[in-house]
């Protein structure tokens, strides 16, 4: 399956919607600041172009410079007629919302003194009273230990509970 990016197209910025920007020379990436008019959306035909290059190289290396610079690589799935890759792409929001997002703004919340631990425990006497789903994942005492090692699974839970 292919993989699916946006491209930004700025002159200081090497960016892609899915990896963020890296400014030249910096090592740190750079997930705000987006400025969507700027974005070159990309279509099925872009797509398939972009994948029979990908099919034709033959170095290991040369694919995988491919696949960064046009974030797709060669499918069959390219080839049905009714199949639109960019408009039939699922985003996989398990590991984008749930895990980094969410983790993200836990994170920020402690340092900014939103929540402590005196909420923590709060919030996990909350929750031991909840009835879960049966999809859903038992948070346990991780809230009033701070969220540690926390697993997508248990992020969903929390997000959405």
């Amino acid at each position: 399956m292919s993989k699916w990016y946006q491209y930004l197209n700025s002159p200081s910025h090497d960016c892609l919607l899915y990896t963020g920007c890296k400014e030249a020379g910096k090592s740190s990436v750079d997930y705000s600041g987006f400025d969507f008019s700027k974005w070159h959306l990309r279509t099925n035909n872009d797509n398939c172009k972009d994948a029979e290059i990908w099919r034709n190289a033959t170095k290991p290396t040369e694919r995988q410079c491919l696949e960064v610079a046009y974030g797709i690589c060669w499918s069959k799935l390219q080839h049905l007629q009714y199949f639109d890759i960019v408009y039939c792409m699922i985003i996989d929001p398990m590991h984008n919302l749930f895990l980094d997002t969410a983790k993200r703004m836990r994170e920020r919340w402690i340092a900014d003194g939103l929540i402590d631990n005196k909420k923590l425990v709060v919030m996990q006497k909350t929750v031991e009273k909840v009835v879960l789903p049966p999809d859903y994942t038992s948070l346990g005492t991780k809230i009033a230990k701070g969220f540690p090692y926390m697993k997508a699974d248990e992020w969903k839970s929390w997000c959405l509970v």
